[in-house]
């Protein structure tokens, strides 16, 4: 398949390169009709509805879509999206309440409930119906609970969504919260938990909680687990209700849905399948002393590592009085403690050797009712473990040079301009359904309705320098956490366990000669300073063009020895991709070897590109860099036509220009051995910076390349960005010299590849089917997605929701350039890996059957699934 077409695939036929979500299926349950709800609290106060005006103003982007948004007599607010165009289509809910309200007796209610909610209602009492439903007419479910705010979500053919939002609100009406259910579904949340003891990112958090001062919203476990929420199935029960008739009331509740249909007959639905959800509000602040601090600033916390990477965290909370969705007023720093530019806090570090790079986020445990967190991780080598208070003394250097640089409005207005051309673009975009309506639900709680979508994008945020230098004077040591995750944790006298995950942990104080430092920090270092303004920032206006004379056939737009360029214009962001076939090295040489090299240059060029993807991510465009092979690479650009070729020219001159230098050889090299085993290590050890310079010149010697331009550009400014490429004295690579797909071969059926492998908590089963060659064809690719549909609904069903092996059961397609199937893996803190195969292997027994009758009666016709079938009756489940 030529270069070009593989491109075109991709991007028009996602399926072959993404792998499916179906939701979480449950069996079905009889109703219990003696099941009776208890009574709502009598504490809870009703609040007084008020009716929407007629018609709110809704800011919206350049769409085809209408909007409208209502309110219920319940008090339930809910934005309508008609979009006769749609062939999807889904609904969100939103309710103000989260794992913040967890009785202290009870953690993890929230969690818990949400899982309850999905196993059936008085209407549809089925515990698996909406599932089953949803799955038949080409949907899924799913929720998630955080700390202020729990979000459920369905996707449903348009035809079909009358029908499931009638199923969906049901969830919220009459639930039936059973108690032969409660026993079942603990299990459930319990494996979730289990699963995410195994990732440091879930055990950091928890550890945060559990050192943060008593009474305050963060001390509390959000996930639950059987100890958590109780032994007593009865009191468990109970309290589920409970929980469910203070909270789950129409006025702290916003929906969202989107379909083919009508803003009429949308409204209609809403107000005939929703309007019976029980009226009222409750308060859902959670109370808290906000003047004390949350945690001790004296102290550093260190956490045993169970991944790869160390990195230390510096971490600030700010009061909510400087904080909300609409001010946003963190921005400024966040963007500017990121920074990778020269001058910056991660150029800076890095080119000390400290870092291999620095990122600065916000909102990772903050909300507006307790503030919000300001944090800056940095990614440690081993110097700049060993010298941790180094690295945060140059952190409140460059927080020094902040606040005496009176603030600077370009800084925001870069931002602002980014998010307004994603704003105007947000049509044209990818935007999934479900992605839309969940964003409409959840913004609901935070904004004003006239900025349900505009709020998101900065539209409505002000310049405001006085209060960003208040928001700066909230970052002293005082307000201050260090956290570090360790691999090198010793079991010291002073170790701890985190009760919840059983976290190794130490709190050491820190020396209050650092702490004195930071607190007065005298001397800025001259290497840091403000970075210069965004070179790839895009002017207005930010619309896609209405072209009509570029055709819409792909057409072959560059035709030299050096290099061919195809071209296909769609009304969608432009997207460049560019095969680059670089000279290979000696055949018959070592391929570990050509590998391991590739990776390193890769690796290289990347850190090398970095200001560059960093300042072309933070004006919304996106750049890739993927090593294939020994002698390809490939790279892709993702934005605006502004910008576009100012990107390709640039990273084309890195790629040819850049030379490394002996410190970032060595700090790569680190980088790439902390997850390499002994035989890559070794190799690593050995390459020289002069080894690295002749591979490079090798590879430069000779370069051809292939690729696509598709999208909002023409064919005039394809070729212009061409041009870039065109570099004199560099010859053509022959053709018999460029990386060659295999000639596809007659298909041989092959034994199932099975994987087993433990790590700390769980056990990990992974077994592989091959069924089949990679095919050209649109109808046989979308027949075997349509299988793995099937697959994997009874995976789930079967193996997590029966027999109960994990949390985590998936089925996924595998495609490679060998052939086609699917994985299916199980994740378990209970049975051997022994066990779940066997039980892996006897339900593909049984699948084989179940296919048989489903392939003979509806799909005899398509030899992909024919050859699929008699490929799983074949296997003698015998293995070496």
């Amino acid at each position: 398949m030529t270069i070009y077409r593989k491109f075109i695939e991709r991007k028009l036929h996602p399926w072959r390169n993404k792998k499916l979500y179906r939701p979480r299926k449950r069996r079905r349950r009889r109703i219990n009709e003696d099941i009776v709800l208890p009574p709502a609290d009598e504490d809870i106060v009703l609040a007084p509805v008020v009716l929407a005006p007629a018609s709110a103003d809704i800011v919206l982007p350049p769409t085809t879509k209408e909007y409208r948004h209502i309110r219920l007599e319940n008090g339930m607010e809910a934005i309508l999206v008609s979009d006769p165009m749609a062939t999807k289509a889904a609904a969100s809910l939103s309710v103000r309440v989260g794992s913040y309200l967890d009785p202290v007796e009870f953690q993890g209610m929230a969690h818990f409930l949400e899982h309850m909610l999905f196993l059936g209602s008085k209407k549809f009492p089925g515990e698996n119906q909406i599932f089953n439903f949803l799955a038949e007419n080409g949907g899924s479910a799913n929720a998630s609970t955080v700390n202020m705010s729990t979000q459920y979500y369905l996707t449903v053919h348009p035809d079909s969504l009358r029908e499931a939002l009638d199923m969906f609100s049901q969830m919220f009406i009459s639930p039936l919260l059973e108690s032969k259910s409660v026993e079942k579904e603990l299990d459930a949340v319990n494996a979730e938990f289990e699963l995410n003891k195994d990732h440091d990112s879930w055990r950091l958090s928890q550890l945060m909680a559990h050192t943060a001062r008593d009474g305050h919203p963060i001390h509390g476990f959000m996930i639950g687990s059987k100890t958590s929420l109780g032994k007593n199935m009865t009191d468990l029960r109970m309290e589920t209700v409970k929980f469910f008739n203070k909270f789950y009331l129409g006025g702290l509740m916003k929906f969202s849905v989107t379909g083919k249909a009508n803003l009429d007959v949308l409204e209609s639905w809403v107000k005939l399948f929703f309007s019976d959800i029980k009226e009222g509000t409750t308060c859902v602040v959670p109370e808290f002393d906000a003047s004390l601090p949350i945690w001790n600033p004296r102290s550093l916390y260190v956490l045993e590592a169970r991944e790869y990477f160390q990195f230390l965290d510096v971490t600030w909370m700010i009061p909510s009085r400087f904080h909300s969705r609409s001010r946003r007023l963190e921005v400024y720093l966040v963007q500017l403690l990121g920074h990778v530019s020269k001058g910056s806090l991660s150029a800076f570090l890095k080119k000390q050797g400290l870092a291999f790079s620095v990122e600065a986020t916000s909102g990772v445990f903050g909300d507006s009712v307790i503030g919000t967190d300001i944090s800056v991780r940095v990614d440690l080598t081993r110097s700049g473990f060993e010298k941790k208070y180094e690295i945060v003394t140059y952190i409140y250097q460059y927080l020094k040079l902040l606040r005496d640089t009176p603030p600077e409005e370009w800084v925001i207005e870069e931002y602002q301009t980014t998010l307004r051309s994603q704003f105007d673009l947000f049509d044209s975009s990818d935007t999934a359904p479900e992605e839309l309506v969940n964003s409409l639900s959840e913004n609901m709680l935070h904004y004003e309705i006239r900025n349900v979508l505009s709020g998101h994008y900065g539209m409505n945020m002000e310049w405001k320098p006085e209060e960003i230098q208040e928001v700066m004077e909230q970052l002293t040591p005082i307000n201050m956490r260090i956290d570090l995750k360790s691999r090198s944790f010793s079991l010291s006298t002073g170790c701890r366990i985190e009760p919840i995950y059983n976290s190794l942990y130490t709190e050491e104080e820190i020396p209050q000669e650092f702490l004195n430092q930071w607190e007065n920090i005298q001397h800025v270092d001259d290497a840091l300073h403000m970075p210069s303004k965004n070179r790839y920032t895009l002017s207005p206006p930010f619309l896609l063009r209405d072209v009509t004379f570029e055709g819409e056939d792909v057409s072959l737009i560059v035709d030299t020895p050096f290099m061919k360029m195809w071209h296909k214009h769609k009304k969608v962001l432009p997207v460049a991709k560019f095969c680059i076939f670089t000279k290979p090295m000696e055949s018959g040489g070592d391929s570990f070897d050509r590998d391991l090299k590739s990776r390193l240059f890769v690796d290289l060029l990347e850190d090398e590109l970095s200001e560059i993807i960093f300042l072309a991510k933070s004006a919304g465009m996106k750049i890739d860099l993927t090593s294939v092979s020994d002698n390809r690479l490939e790279l892709g650009f993702h934005g605006s036509i502004q910008k576009l070729g100012l990107c390709v020219s640039q990273v084309w001159e890195k790629f040819f220009d850049f030379q490394p230098t002996v410190d970032r050889l060595e700090i790569i090299k680190e980088k790439m051995g902390e997850n390499a085993d002994e035989q890559q290590m070794e190799r690593l050890s050995g390459y020289s910076l002069n080894d690295l310079q002749n591979y490079i010149r090798h590879k430069r010697s000779q370069i051809y390349l292939e690729g696509l331009y598709f999208g909002d550009i023409l064919i005039s400014e394809a070729k212009s960005i061409s041009n870039f490429f065109k570099t004199p004295g560099i010859p053509s690579l022959p053709e018999n010299l460029r990386d060659k797909e295999e000639e596809k071969k007659q298909f041989v059926a092959k034994p199932a590849q099975k994987v087993f492998y433990k790590n700390k908590i769980n056990n990990i089963a992974k077994v592989s089917y091959h069924v089949g060659c990679q095919s050209d064809e649109v109808k046989d690719m979308a027949m075997l997605n349509l299988l793995i549909s099937f697959i994997e609904d009874r995976v789930y069903y079967t193996l997590r929701t029966e027999e109960r092996l994990g949390y985590s059961v998936c089925c996924v397609p595998n495609l490679t350039y060998a052939g086609v199937g699917f994985d299916i893996k199980v994740t378990s803190p209970a049975y051997s890996p022994d066990h779940l195969w066997k039980r892996i292997r006897n339900f593909v027994k049984r699948l084989g059957n179940w296919l048989v009758c489903l392939f003979n009666r509806n799909y005899s016709s398509c030899l992909l699934f024919n050859i699929i079938r008699d490929h799983l009756l074949s296997f003698t489940w015998s293995y070496t």
